[in-house]
């Protein structure tokens, strides 16, 4: 449980608050968790009174020979029930690990286009790699004289 919460942490890190997919993955790890302590609880309180190590009188252990073994059975259901529940968790978890993956990829995916320069940005390079090629191969300053997409360069040698 303890690596699960490590890579949890981590992949918060890299995917953003608010993706749906990933929200509902981690609510549905939550409830499996829920239901898993739910089920070590119940064992617990029930198999207080099923164990034959406590101190109970003679006269009340005739009586209660049926409760207790109904406790018995029923703690045997439970352990059972554990099983299936951790496994559940476990499913989720992996679940929740795809998810995350697939929100970091899409959000990594958008960082970097975000990066690279818009269209207009590169209209502007190639009107600037011209206008050095032009002057570089000898053309008149006429012709040579751009302004830039901001018009606040204008090249004039």
């Amino acid at each position: 449980m303890r690596n699960d919460e490590n890579v949890e942490e981590e992949a918060d890190e890299v995917v953003p608050d608010g993706v749906e997919e990933v929200e509902l993955a981690k609510i549905d790890v939550e409830k499996k968790e829920r239901e898993q302590n739910l089920l070590l609880d119940d064992m617990k309180k029930l198999s207080f009174w099923c164990d034959p190590s406590k101190d109970l009188q003679p006269e009340k252990e005739q009586e209660l020979w049926m409760i207790d073994g109904g406790i018995a059975m029923l703690v045997q259901g439970l352990k059972r029930e554990l099983v299936t529940a951790q496994k559940s968790r476990k499913e989720a978890h992996a679940s929740l690990r795809i998810v995350m993956q697939k929100a970091a990829q899409e959000h990594l995916m958008e960082k970097e286009k975000n990066k690279s320069p818009s269209f207009a940005m590169r209209i502007f390079l190639q009107i600037n790699k011209v206008v050095w090629s032009m002057l570089l191969d000898g053309k008149s300053f006429a012709e040579a004289e751009i302004n830039d997409m901001t018009g606040s360069r204008t090249f004039i040698l």
